[in-house]
């Protein structure tokens, strides 16, 4: 059951016969209380995709945030980044606070020489995020036309050609101006465009993982409710050079 309105899939429900198992890809819109107690009657097993409903008497495959972004900003350093963006949504959903939390802890803690920058919108993949973080970076760029860090980690961006050319169109030419990597599906072609660095969770692995949870259920009805956490897979792209000689490090006040 994959919907963006809550109340067409309650009507789509009611028209479908009982199953023995249904998974709900709801795309970060909130899940009902009602649509989840029409699915219950409806079948024997219900899974959710993604970390939502963590916790309650349901499946719950999905990823959490903080360790691809861990390793987004591990490849960053690497390459003597220093001044580094991570740019996410507002919104309240788990996932993408399990992320924000450790940034924001790294930022407060980490050494002098890490300068971190958080930018947040109020808007999902599917709402214009990826444009608005475009916007939000033109409107940041220095009277010196360059940016206030050296590299960016981006969660939201679906269309890894079409975020690419965006930023060609205000002046910010990946990797020359900018490096980029991308928090996301390796395995979904149009998001790293074979371009970006991406590091998130395969759609493959949340395929069968949510197989796995299911027959599992099946075969242990009484078994408890947990959730299962996606490995994290990275695919390294052209989006990231070593930091500009002399801009590297944080500047002194």
């Amino acid at each position: 059951l994959s919907y963006t309105d809550p109340l067409h899939a309650r009507a789509v429900l009611k028209s479908l016969p009982p199953f023995d198992a249904c998974v709900v890809q709801s795309t970060y819109r909130t899940i009902p209380i009602e649509l989840l107690a029409e699915l219950r009657d409806k079948c024997a097993v219900l899974a959710v995709d993604g970390l939502a409903l963590a916790g309650a008497d349901v499946e719950s495959v999905g990823m959490e945030w903080g360790e691809p972004l861990d390793a987004a900003v591990a490849l960053l350093r690497g390459k003597g980044h220093h001044r580094i963006a991570f740019a996410t949504t507002s919104l309240p959903f788990l996932s993408t606070k399990l992320a924000l939390r450790p940034f924001r802890r790294l930022a407060r803690d980490a050494d002098p020489a890490l300068e971190c920058s958080e930018i947040t919108l109020a808007l999902l993949p599917d709402e214009g995020f990826a444009d608005a973080l475009v916007e939000h970076l033109q409107s940041v760029r220095l009277s010196s036309g360059s940016l206030p860090f050296s590299a960016l980690v981006a969660w939201g961006v679906e269309d890894g050609a079409a975020f690419r050319a965006a930023l060609a169109r205000i002046g910010v030419e990946v990797p020359l101006q900018m490096s980029v990597v991308l928090l996301g599906r390796p395995d979904i072609a149009s998001e790293h465009a074979d371009f970006f660095d991406i590091v998130g969770s395969n759609v493959a692995d949340q395929v069968n993982a949510l197989h796995e949870v299911i027959q599992a259920r099946m075969r242990s009805p009484g078994a408890p409710y947990g959730a299962a956490l996606m490995p994290v897979r990275s695919r390294a792209g052209h989006s990231v050079a070593p930091a500009p000689a002399g801009r590297a490090k944080r500047p002194q006040r």
